[in-house]
Formats: structure tokens, sequence, C-alpha cells
């Protein structure tokens, strides 16, 4: 990627990164390059946290909606008869 394709991108994002929000100037580091590994074509950019996140999901859609479903209804959360899933 060109600095002046990642200038346009930086600018279109407002210096944030496109899933957490945090503003580049937080960080401790500059943006990531994200990019799909399948097509090489860049998607945007991260933050360090949120681009190695995806790549742990490797990229999976199925893998990060089960994570978002689990955070949504976590199953130590459910009431389980009988037990204490927190003690």
């Amino acid at each position: 990627m060109t600095r002046e394709r990642f200038e346009e991108l930086f600018e279109l994002q407002e210096g944030k990164c496109a899933i957490c929000g945090t503003l580049e100037n937080i960080l401790n580091r500059a943006m990531c390059v994200d990019h799909d590994h399948e097509t090489g074509l860049a998607r945007g950019l991260l933050c360090t946290k949120c681009n190695v996140a995806l790549g742990y999901f490797g990229d999976n859609l199925e893998i990060i909606e089960r994570a978002i479903n689990y955070m949504k209804n976590p199953p130590a959360q459910s009431k389980i008869k009988g037990s204490d899933v927190n003690g």
C-alpha cells in the first residue's frame, strides 16, 4: 500500500481503528493495514489489538459470529439447575 493510500484511509477513518474506534494518537504504534488473506486486498486500518484478534479468529466470520453470540449469552450466566458456576 502506498503512503498516499494509507493517508486516504487514515482520513476516511478519522484517524481511528475501523473496529474499536481508538484514535491512533492514543496508541503506542501506528495503525496496521488490515488485508484479506485470500485476495490480498486492503480492508482498512486497525489498531494492533483488533488486527491480532481478527488473525486469531482466522478471518472466519462464523467463528466471529459465535464469539459475538458468546459475549451476548455467556453460558456461565445461564441458570443451571442446582449448580453455582461461580464457585
